[in-house]
């Protein structure tokens, strides 16, 4: 006899290593992580710079990188969890790189002994990297300067600080930075279409609700809810003037005549009627984009696209690397807007939620929106293949190739995940204290928006800028000869540099900071004397803590899924508080 049993592939020994990761980011996810070189600047007191990396490590990052001069003292033994006294003396980095390769043998490791200013010397020092973390303190300048590298770069870039208590990061990120895989709910994500069918869905909801009143209770019980509603909607439609459900109460009516065909008889009710009920308010609501694709739409790389102005893939870097990275985003955007143009509707993603039916029955209406997704998806690969046709015509140089292969995987890739797709406008790091507001703030929507933020006592802004007049007063005291050493007069010294930053958001006709409440100025003192009084140096727990949050925004950043924090991000355990603005 014939064993048709079905028998799955054994897990090989990575996937079962890897198991609980693989079910949140999956293959792809996991794959760029493989792929990933991370760079850790690891200055200060380093602590926090290898917590991140630990939880980097662990989960299988491909190589990093530690660009530390330091070498393991006394003091690393009170905060970095991984050295011990037989490591004094030692390159820090070095002693770093091995105790976090021994964590993992899949990931590669590297350290690099020199100061990072000697290690930037070398104009394409950075290029290697997919990824840059930079654990302050660090010089305003230098960190500005290497912002500027990987905005060009399209590298992402976190800078971290950690002491005592309080510990924040910032991110840079390159503009028009897209997300395709939010991770949203899947209840918010289905499309049903019911207001949009097609013919082949309406011939199959003909066939199978045909004698629907006649039907059995077995089989009456299981007609698939999608088939229901489609039934009653054109049901509706003949008393209607061919109109569909609107509004809350027409909605509310239309509940009643799905309700009105259940049979209250059968034991327990019937499920498919009461999931068909539920799904009315949702499943009947007109089709509309929602605001993340809209922005997609209105970006300037889809809008350049088809009004068919010349993107300068030759020169902008970081234009050119948005465009032909491996997911090629912006080409199947444009592609996508095409499609809505002709339509009406977005690319149909194929999916189907769970719901009470015979198994034959499921499956047909599966392939039902499996058949019309497919042919959404040839249409899209068409689409996206005419615009990148264009570009190569356009493009003379020879070291740009545009590469362009929409295999299967990639179309429905992007169509299941376009309705939710996200587009973040990252801004330049930048953290120098200087005379130009925008430089620091922004522009002067952001200064008027902070203005309010430092008026609001509850507010973490108020630590955020006591961290940058810390990192500022530190680079004028190391690099212009400044011997400060009493508390109080270091403290009243980095006061001095966080008035610069508030005289920063004063408008033309004021000439101090008065416009400052005295309990937002206070609170600004009260956490430079708690960063003077740590000395600048870190405790353990609040850099393992940083390092668990940095670390999965440096995921989130390699594996292009789900939404990164945009872009300060604080903690005050003293207060056991966190906030997250942009700037």
């Amino acid at each position: 006899m014939e064993d048709t049993t079905v028998r799955r592939k054994a897990p090989t020994a990575k996937e079962r290593k890897y198991d609980r990761q693989l079910r949140i980011w999956g293959p792809l996810g996991q794959r760029r992580l493989e792929e990933a070189h991370v760079l850790l600047i690891n200055s200060g007191h380093g602590g926090v710079g290898v917590e991140v990396l630990k939880n980097l490590v662990l989960p299988g990052i491909g190589k990093f990188t530690i660009l530390d001069d330091a070498v393991v003292t006394e003091r690393d033994l009170e905060i970095n969890f991984y050295v011990s006294p037989e490591h004094l003396g030692q390159p820090r980095g070095k002693v770093n790189r091995d105790l976090l390769g021994d964590m993992n043998p899949d990931v590669t490791g590297a350290y690099i002994h020199e100061s990072i200013e000697t290690f930037l010397e070398n104009k394409n020092a950075l290029e290697p990297f997919t990824l840059i973390i930079v654990a302050g303190p660090i010089d305003p300048d230098i960190l500005d300067g290497i912002g500027l590298y990987t905005r060009r770069n399209w590298i992402p870039l976190l800078y971290i600080h950690s002491i005592g208590f309080y510990g924040h990061f910032s991110t840079s990120i390159p503009d028009a930075y897209p997300v395709l895989d939010t991770h949203p709910d899947k209840e918010t994500t289905t499309d049903l279409r019911l207001l949009n069918p097609w013919p082949e869905l309406l011939e199959l909801m003909e066939r199978k609700t045909e004698g629907l009143t006649q039907m059995n209770d077995h089989d009456h019980g299981h007609v698939p809810y999608v088939l229901l509603l489609l039934y009653y909607i054109e049901e509706w439609k003949k008393t209607h003037h061919g109109e569909v459900p609107k509004g809350y109460a027409q909605k509310q009516e239309f509940r009643k005549l799905v309700q009105s065909g259940a049979r209250p008889y059968v034991a327990g009710g019937e499920e498919n009627f009461e999931e068909a009920i539920n799904a009315v308010m949702t499943a009947l609501e007109p089709y509309e984009l929602k605001s993340g694709v809209r922005e997609v739409f209105e970006a300037r790389e889809v809008q350049a696209q088809l009004a068919g102005t010349h993107l300068d893939l030759e020169t902008n870097r970081a234009l050119a690397i948005s465009f032909l990275s491996e997911q090629n985003f912006w080409y199947f955007a444009v592609a996508a807007r095409l499609f809505y143009d002709l339509h009406g509707v977005l690319p149909l993603a194929g999916s189907l939620p769970d719901m009470k039916a015979q198994s034959k029955d499921y499956i047909e209406l599966q392939n039902a929106y499996k058949v019309k997704a497919r042919r959404d998806w040839e249409q899209m690969s068409e689409l996206a293949s005419q615009r990148v046709d264009l570009d190569r015509a356009r493009v003379s140089s020879p070291d740009i190739v545009i590469s362009f292969l929409p295999t299967e995987y990639k179309v429905a890739r992007f169509c299941k995940h376009l309705a939710t797709a996200k587009v973040i406008h990252g801004s330049r790091m930048n953290t120098r204290i200087d005379d130009n507001a925008t430089n620091l703030w922004g522009d002067e929507k952001a200064i008027a928006r902070f203005r309010t933020k430092v008026q609001d006592p509850e507010s973490m802004i108020h630590l955020y800028i006591a961290f940058i007049a810390y990192d500022d007063w530190l680079k004028h005291r190391y690099y212009g000869g400044s011997d400060v050493d009493n508390a109080l007069t270091q403290a009243q010294d980095i006061y001095i540099y966080a008035l610069r930053t508030l005289h920063l958001l004063n408008t033309p006709e004021e000439a101090d900071h008065s416009w400052v409440r005295k309990e937002s100025t206070d609170r600004i003192y009260q956490h430079i004397q708690e960063l003077v009084r740590a000395d600048g140096g870190e405790l353990h727990v609040t850099s393992a803590y940083i390092g668990g949050v940095v670390s999965q925004e440096a995921v989130k950043l390699i594996t292009n899924q789900f939404i990164p924090a945009d872009n300060v991000f604080l903690w005050d355990g003293i207060a056991s508080k966190s906030e997250v603005f942009k700037i």
